[in-house]
């Protein structure tokens, strides 16, 4: 079985790296408040922006 050997190589192949570690899938909550709290006045100018502009149609229109 020819696949089957080729299928072992490659995992001898890779043997040489380690796995990542199990919590590498987890998200840093932290981290992405701190950017989201350093980008507020951004955030707040274009709802803000958006919010203008939605009043202006909504007076303008029938």
């Amino acid at each position: 079985m020819p696949s089957l050997n080729v299928k072992q190589e490659k995992h001898q192949s890779l043997a040489g790296y380690s796995l990542p570690p199990a919590n590498s899938h987890e998200i840093d909550l932290f981290s992405l408040i701190e950017v989201l709290w350093q980008a507020k006045r951004r955030i707040l100018a274009t709802v803000f922006a958006f919010a203008c502009v939605g009043l202006l149609l909504s007076f303008l229109l029938p």
